[in-house]
């Protein structure tokens, strides 16, 4: 990943992770690619477990921490520090950081998904943030762990018996508890929005939709009170809608949004931006008419980023009012082999 889309800094001694103004702890320099980084062959361990966050994230760390010493080797817990202890071939890395993989060689990899719709929630519990920082910081996670090498081993909670072989010699006993939280007041959205990741590795296309609660909408000009998708277009040319910041695994991703404009609005220049940091296609259209609308903008990604789309006013406005209604993101395939953008006219989808 690209240093430019998540910056990291060092304070205190920690590694802190910024996603668009969300600090984390405990996750490794996004600099490096999943796909070109050479690991480190000085440095090599039996194996390395990535336990992707979930509601169920810390009974497998238990888990699989207890059978890995139960099978003779040192397990080595890791969350972002800058230092590993030395290595050596009897030991097991226990991460919840894929990029990790490319650091170390290794005899094999494992990786451990329970239910990723729980993601957000166990991520703003790990690292101290809100569930919509949350749900940034599991997408990263996700996005990278998609990227791990083919031989890389899946488990999927939700099929397995009383243990599992996560090892040429190491068997776990499967957990049986799981973690609850409170309901976050957008929980189903969170919940929606991480499905794109629920059918990797076997799928090669994922789809979501992304409900209004995950994006962010122009707070120098409020909702209108008791319509919280609704947006006054009266005032200077901005973004009225922005985000979410989510990350997507490499490939060429389409976006759908669909929103409402009434009269006032449909004679202003829409700008339309979807991408991801340093890489946008756009289109700029006027609806021409108050009523439903959708449009479609395809593009690649060609390493994982966190998402954004826009929808922006061009120009100052005099009044007006545009209700954003959702999204829906589909990966069409791997990306084109040559930087492409498409995006399709405003279509009206209510007359």
């Amino acid at each position: 990943m690209a240093s430019h889309d998540v910056n990291l800094i060092a304070t205190h001694c920690e590694r802190a992770l910024i996603i668009e103004g969300v600090a984390s702890r405990g996750m490794t320099s996004s600099s490096d690619n999943l796909t070109d980084a050479e690991p480190n062959l000085a440095l090599r361990v039996a194996g390395i477990v990535v336990v992707a966050p979930s509601a169920t994230y810390h009974p497998w760390n238990a888990a699989v921490m207890a059978g890995i010493r139960s099978a003779g080797y040192e397990p080595i817990s890791y969350g972002g520090e800058h230092n590993l202890p030395a290595p050596d071939k009897k030991q097991v890395i226990v991460t919840h950081d894929p990029v990790l993989v490319t650091r170390i060689n290794r005899d094999w990899t494992v990786a451990i998904l329970g239910d990723i719709t729980t993601s957000a929630a166990q991520c703003a519990a790990l690292f101290g943030v809100d569930r919509r920082g949350g749900l940034q910081i599991a997408s990263l996670i996700l996005a990278n762990a998609s990227l791990l090498p083919e031989n890389t081993t899946y488990i999927f909670e939700d099929v397995l018996g009383p243990t599992v072989r996560i090892g040429p010699d190491i068997d776990v006993v499967v957990p049986t508890t799981r973690e609850e939280w409170d309901p976050a007041p957008a929980e189903q959205a969170y919940q929606e929005a991480l499905a794109l990741y629920r059918d990797w590795p076997q799928a090669p296309q994922s789809s979501a939709r992304w409900a209004p609660d995950i994006f962010r909408f122009d707070d120098r000009h409020p909702s209108i009170p008791g319509r919280n998708h609704v947006i006054e277009l009266a005032g200077r040319a901005r973004a009225l809608v922005y985000g979410p910041y989510i990350a997507l695994r490499p490939g060429r991703w389409s976006i759908t949004a669909r929103f409402i404009v009434n009269e006032d609005a449909a004679a202003h220049r829409l700008r339309f931006e979807w991408g991801y940091l340093g890489s946008f296609a756009s289109f700029t259209q006027s609806p021409g008419r108050a009523g439903e609308f959708a449009l479609t903008i395809a593009h690649d990604w060609r390493e994982p980023a966190a998402a954004e789309f826009k929808i922006i006013v061009s120009q100052g406005s005099l009044g007006g009012e545009l209700e954003f209604l959702e999204a829906e993101i589909v990966r069409e395939g791997d990306s084109a082999p040559t930087e492409t953008a498409v995006a399709e006219n405003l279509q009206e989808t209510v007359g």
